[in-house]
């Protein structure tokens, strides 16, 4: 399991810290961040979120400052999208297009990753390791086209046009 590590008497926990292990320990290269220091300390507020990755923090003292570490999984992606419907023109009748399918069921959320906190004084510590959302459920599949139009008449009889499909009616077309 690859390891990236940071030991120094302290350790600022702030946007520079974030910005170093996203640089330097990507996700999945580094699967677990070690941070070893006699004092660990939070910028007051930030949240430093490493999701995909565990952490392991050894200090003598541990100050939150009302921020926090974040291992939480990452969202599931969305299901695929159902399949369209179809239009089914016949001689006999026209008939409007089908129902659009079902969408797919949405990916499964990541699992949270583990925090390890070790030190002998602990000042506000707030860990957060939540499972990732499961994805939206993909989109229904458009309806088909509706099918084409015939003229029906017979002498007398005002034109009837069947069929569900958008049908214009010719200056030729008229009686």
């Amino acid at each position: 399991m690859p390891i990236w590590t940071r030991v120094r008497d302290v350790i600022m926990v702030d946007p520079k810290l974030q910005a170093l292990i996203d640089e330097k320990a990507p996700a999945p290269s580094a699967t677990e961040i070690l941070l070893l220091a006699r004092k660990i300390e939070h910028i007051p507020g930030f949240v430093l979120r490493v999701p995909g990755r565990d952490v392991v923090l050894i200090a003598s003292e541990y100050d939150a400052k009302g921020g926090s570490i974040d291992v939480s999984g990452a969202p599931g992606g969305p299901g695929p999208s159902g399949p369209g419907g179809s239009a089914s023109p016949t001689p006999a009748n026209s008939r409007s297009g089908g129902p659009g399918g079902a969408g797919g069921q949405g990916g499964p959320g990541q699992n949270a990753s583990s925090i390890v906190l070790l030190c002998e004084t602990l000042h506000g510590a707030h860990l957060v390791a939540n499972g990732g959302a499961g994805g939206a459920g993909g989109s229904g599949g458009a309806g088909g086209g509706g099918g084409e139009g015939r003229i029906v008449h017979r002498p007398g009889d005002p034109i009837i046009i069947e069929g569900t499909a958008p049908c214009f009616i010719s200056e030729r077309m008229r009686l």
